[in-house]
């Protein structure tokens, strides 16, 4: 603890004198800022982290700007080691004023310095004493993964048995493509959604269909809890099947 502070002292003023905010990284995907809007949302400790490929890594946190004063603006600190690493690392923060009338600070790790399968210590110093820590947090990489919603979902009528074939791709992710699970909406009209998990694979048949009914489906996906861990994806673009009285189908 004590190495912690003397080393972060020096890191508040180093970034007091030069300033702590850069632009952040390019190519963040499509589905981002969706994310962190999620977790800024539901995820309740802070910085609130994840990864979208194992090989990046976003820290982030929000404050209200009413809680700040305007001419005296925080400057906050974010310091990070492995806990095989004897000396501490920081990270540059991007700054961003958000339509909510709140400031959002973020790190964004660098390649070299994401590891995963080792805990991860994080500290958030505000103002210029090290004394002053707002957040502390140990993560695990492989646990916080955040992956893009399934896409090309597809639905094939197999009139012979009178079911529904349901298809899709899997998050475009290396090394994860047996460690995903989904979960599969099924809404029939007139009827409550039902959520049904489906761990075999990319590919769910729907039974005991009602002849003239609209079906409309999405898929999502999560790590499967195994080696790695995280959130629910978005669900994917919706399909809507019309089942006639006849048993032939129309794809919408």
């Amino acid at each position: 603890e004590q190495a912690w502070r003397s080393i972060a002292a020096s890191l508040i003023l180093v970034f007091w004198a030069s300033g702590s905010l850069q632009e952040g990284p390019r190519n963040l995907g499509a589905h981002f800022n969706n994310k962190v809007a999620r977790l800024l949302t539901e995820e309740l400790l802070n910085p609130k982290c994840f990864t979208q490929q194992l090989e990046d890594l976003a820290c982030f946190w929000e404050v209200s700007d009413l809680l700040k004063e305007p001419k005296n603006q925080s400057m906050y600190s974010f310091c990070y080691k492995f806990e095989e690493d004897n000396f501490l690392q920081s990270c540059n923060l991007t700054v961003e004023n958000t339509s909510r009338n709140t400031t959002l600070y973020t790190c964004f790790f660098q390649r070299q310095d994401i590891s995963a399968f080792s805990p991860l210590e994080i500290k958030v110093f505000e103002g210029l004493s090290s004394n002053n820590t707002l957040y502390t947090r140990t993560i695990y990489v492989e646990g916080l993964v955040f992956l893009d919603p399934p896409s090309n979902l597809t639905v094939h009528f197999m009139e012979s048995t009178g079911q529904l074939n349901v298809s899709w791709q899997s998050p475009p992710i290396a090394y994860m493509e047996n460690s995903i699970r989904y979960e599969v909406s099924i809404s029939p009209e007139g009827y409550r959604p039902q959520r049904v998990e489906s761990t075999s694979g990319q590919t769910y048949y729907l039974l005991n269909l009602k002849g003239g009914t609209h079906y409309t489906l999405a898929v999502r996906a999560k790590p499967n809890g195994v080696s790695y861990d995280g959130y629910w994806s978005e669900w994917s673009q919706e399909v809507s099947v019309a089942i006639p009285n006849g048993l032939k189908t129309v794809l919408k």
